[in-house]
């Protein structure tokens, strides 16, 4: 899911989980915390980081930095893009959340690829189209870090696109007073949010543009019935689609949607 701060994308994710097939980060962390299996180590990963990378990976959430180590070692345009355009970011309250959100997104991508089973669909909300989005929204615009961004965006299987004005969006920010409060940039992340979903529409990404202006069970039924579309399609190939909600890389056996 991809929207403005306040669009509702949590809200509507939550309430998708319950209806269609398929698992958020937290629902794939709740059943894998009900069996037991051996710990993955990415050793290769981490001893070929570059230093600078590998101290953030190592200090980064979980569900587990070596998650994120692994993704960025399948992912190196995007990766470097990311940390150059990390390094144009000026000021220190958007650098100091503007590339640790994207590690975040990462360490979820690769333990969603780590403990994936036949058939899982997984669902992302807070993700790493999301977060390269507000990136994208705070690195000086003359810097080429933009293009960079969007050329390396690893494509998702699908979007639901959140449509919510600018304006209203910035109320509810402000109203709900947490979490995201940087209003200022927000103008430039519409532009940006645009960005992408014009570059992935081009890439044949299938994006659904749902009205984010009025409450969320009446928006629901048209994501529910995009997501059991990509389900359809994925079955009708025979096989899941190429992985990713904004991974990129074609895996077998698990579809992600953004």
């Amino acid at each position: 899911m991809l929207g403005l701060p306040g669009a509702g994308k949590s809200t509507l994710a939550e309430m998708a989980e319950r209806d269609v097939e398929v698992l958020s980060i937290p629902g794939l962390i709740q059943r894998e915390r009900l069996r037991v299996r051996p710990l993955r180590r990415h050793r290769v990963a981490m001893r070929l980081l570059p230093e600078r990378l590998k101290l953030r990976v190592l200090t980064a959430p979980t569900p587990d930095a070596k998650d994120a180590a692994a993704f960025a070692m399948d992912h190196p345009d995007h990766r470097d893009a990311v940390i150059r355009a990390g390094d144009l970011v000026s000021e220190p309250d958007q650098r100091e959340i503007a590339v640790p959100l994207l590690f975040e997104s990462w360490s979820e991508y690769g333990f969603a690829e780590r403990v994936r089973r036949p058939g899982d669909q997984v669902l992302f909300h807070e993700a790493i189209l999301q977060r390269t989005a507000f990136l994208m929204a705070v690195v000086p615009p003359a810097s080429g870090a933009v293009t960079d961004l969007l050329d390396s965006l690893p494509p998702p299987d699908g979007v639901v696109l959140l449509d919510l004005p600018l304006e209203l969006a910035i109320d509810r920010v402000v109203t709900r007073g947490r979490e995201f409060l940087m209003t200022e940039v927000m103008a430039s992340m519409s532009q940006q949010i645009d960005a992408i979903v014009g570059r992935l529409r081009s890439r044949g990404v299938p994006v659904a543009v749902v009205r984010a202006d009025r409450p969320p069970n009446q928006s629901l039924p048209e994501v529910n019935e995009f997501l059991r579309e990509q389900l359809r399609r994925a079955d009708r190939q025979g096989r899941t689609p190429p992985n990713d909600a904004s991974l990129g890389a074609a895996r077998p056996n698990m579809n992600e949607l953004s």
